[in-house]
C-alpha cells in the first residue's frame, strides 16, 4: 500500500481529507468529520501502512506458539502479545 498523507478538508465540517499524494492534489482516500475521536482516527488510518509494516518486520522475532493453545504458554504475555501482533497483520491483510 502506498502512502497516506492528512491534508485540510476540501469539504466543510470535515477536519482533514486523506489523500495518496503529499501535495493533496490527487485521489482523496477519505474525508474524516470534525471531532477529537475522529481526528485521532484519521491520524491511524494514515499512519496503518507503516504499522503494517512495522509488525511485519517484528513478526518474524516473535514466539511461534500461541496463548490459545492453552498450557503455561497461555499466561505468558510475551505470547499474548504475539498472538495480537499476528492477529493484527491477519485482519489487515483480510484474512481474518
Amino acid at each position: 500500500m502506498s502512502a497516506l498523507y492528512l491534508r485540510p478538508p476540501i469539504s466543510p465540517g470535515y477536519c482533514h481529507s486523506i489523500y495518496r499524494d503529499p501535495h493533496g492534489s490527487g485521489w482523496v482516500v477519505a474525508q474524516v468529520a470534525n471531532g477529537v475521536a475522529n481526528e485521532e482516527l484519521a491520524r491511524v488510518f494514515v499512519a496503518a501502512p507503516e504499522m503494517l509494516a512495522a509488525l511485519k518486520a517484528i513478526a518474524q522475532f516473535i514466539p511461534s506458539t500461541s496463548a490459545s493453545d492453552g498450557g503455561a504458554a497461555m499466561y505468558s504475555e510475551n505470547v499474548k502479545a504475539a498472538d495480537m501482533v499476528r492477529a493484527a497483520i491477519a485482519k489487515a491483510e483480510g484474512k481474518a
